[in-house]
């Protein structure tokens, strides 16, 4: 999906649409893993520092 921010740039993202919205948990490690190595090329080292640290059950 495109998502246009304020200074009108355009970008394509990847979203997820919850049809049945539960209590809300942790990802699944091989989730997290993914979430990991897809923001390697955009976030910064800090932001992945931190969900390393809160997410600290991965592995690898």
């Amino acid at each position: 999906m495109s998502v246009g921010f304020q200074n009108e740039e355009t970008k394509e993202a990847l979203t997820f649409i919850v049809r049945y919205k539960e209590a809300e948990t942790a990802p699944p490690w091989h989730y997290m893993k993914e979430i990991l190595r897809g923001g390697e090329s955009c976030c910064s080292e800090k932001y992945l520092s931190d969900l390393r640290e809160r997410y600290s059950y991965i592995k690898g």
